[in-house]
């Protein structure tokens, strides 16, 4: 058990954990006197001024802050998390990391290790961090929370500290490439590519992505799946096409926005090949992301149709007729047009 423990409080929107009880200060000296805080439940958000030991909540900060504490009570044992289907706000009870293999699910007095719950369709096999847009990541830290969507009413997520996993599978990509749109807030998807996935929907690699936040001017991209039109990926990866030939990867995506201010567009690569050009398609105009690293677009709706390209060939803007204008001449052989 530390003898203190250092709480910082981030400007801006946060995802947090009360894991600790104090009578040393406040909730408001602790996380800054004007910051507002939100329960979610069951797809609704609530206001509170109260804050509950080893509860999760949306945090919104007005100033920076630091405490330190020096008497404090802090969870040691398990702890257990009712869920309920659909997403759930996750807290961490203790003050310590986990990493996602180490969570433990419950249903019907049987225990399932993270990805063993994956495998028999309970959980999605990621959770999500808020930092400014929603991030897929493998860690649980302390005094933070995060979004995890679940299959089924009668789960129940068990922390044990210091537990050791038995199963932890390695999901391979041959490279991935994260597109982030900028406005009144901020969203992003990931796309690529890998020997284990196909073309059909997986649910080791196609992501469910998270939509709730607390605040009415928030941005949401994501990818339709097609095999279920209700579902919206955040990550959505498909199998590698032959490199020795012409190859087209296309996926089609929605961006939902709440004014008609410009949107600022970035690339973010992970292994992408050097013959891999990126394009956004969007109402007829193309975005070239293949030497550069940001794109500015100014919507004239509330709701864009973005189709993402990587190809090895020049993509230039849509015909009339709704065809993709490319040329079959390689990128590597010849410089790119947009780029003069």
């Amino acid at each position: 058990i530390p003898s203190s423990y250092a709480i910082q409080t981030e400007l801006g929107w946060n995802l947090m954990t009360k894991s600790f009880e104090t009578d040393e200060f406040s909730d408001a000296e602790i996380f800054g006197i004007e910051s507002v805080f939100y329960e979610f439940h069951l797809d609704e958000f609530s206001e509170t001024n109260e804050l509950d030991f080893l509860k999760p909540y949306w945090m919104h900060a007005f100033v920076e802050n630091e405490v330190v504490l020096n008497d404090f009570v802090m969870a040691q044992t398990e702890c257990y998390v009712e869920l309920n289907e659909g997403w759930n706000l996750i807290p961490n009870p203790h003050l310590a990391t986990y990493d996602i293999e180490q969570l433990v699910f419950l249903i019907n007095n049987e225990e399932y290790e993270f990805y063993s719950a994956v495998q028999n369709g309970l959980i999605e096999p990621t959770i999500y961090e808020f930092d400014n847009y929603f991030n897929s990541v493998n860690q649980v830290l302390p005094l933070t929370a995060y979004y995890l969507y679940v299959y089924d009413d009668d789960i129940s997520l068990k922390f044990i500290p210091f537990y050791e996993n038995w199963y932890s599978p390695e999901f391979l990509l041959d490279w991935k490439l994260k597109i982030m749109a900028e406005q009144s807030d901020f969203s992003s998807i990931i796309v690529g590519t890998s020997l284990q996935a196909d073309s059909l929907y997986n649910p080791y690699y196609d992501y469910l992505k998270p939509t709730h936040k607390p605040f009415v001017d928030g941005i949401s991209f994501y990818i339709p799946d097609n095999s279920d039109g209700l579902k919206k990926l955040h990550q959505s990866i498909t199998a590698p096409q032959n490199p020795n030939s012409d190859f087209l990867y296309s996926w089609s995506a929605q961006l939902e926005l709440n004014n008609l201010d410009p949107i600022l567009f970035e690339k973010k690569e992970d292994d992408i090949p050097e013959n891999h050009n990126i394009y956004l398609q969007i109402d007829g105009e193309t975005l070239d992301l293949s030497e550069v690293n940001f794109a500015e677009f100014t919507p004239s709706d509330t709701l864009l149709q973005i189709t993402i390209l990587v190809t090895d060939s020049y993509v230039s803007d849509v015909e009339d007729d709704g065809e993709l204008n490319i040329s079959n001449n390689k990128l590597m052989n010849y410089p790119n047009p947009f780029n003069g």
